[in-house]
């Protein structure tokens, strides 16, 4: 499978196939509560933060998170740099 992923403004695509492509857009929100959940599972020694009360979580699958998906969570943690 060809991954490719494209930056345009806020919106981040991904696309795994001709016919499927993922639309991201990273907000601050998002970029905060990724910095605070990995703060937390240092700190605290522990998974981080309720992924039910974080802006990263989708409702399509339980336990699932926008963090899960490796191009997301590359972006997620360069902007955490910042």
């Amino acid at each position: 499978m060809n991954l490719y992923t494209e930056e345009r403004g806020k919106l981040m695509e991904i696309k795994y196939a001709d016919n499927v492509i993922l639309t991201v857009e990273i907000t601050e929100q998002m970029v905060k509560d990724f910095k605070r959940c990995q703060e937390m599972a240092e700190k605290t020694n522990c998974d981080g933060m309720d992924c039910n009360n974080c802006s990263n979580n989708i409702d399509i699958l339980d336990g699932f998170g926008l963090c899960d998906v490796p191009e997301v969570r590359e972006e997620l943690e360069r902007r955490a740099k910042k």
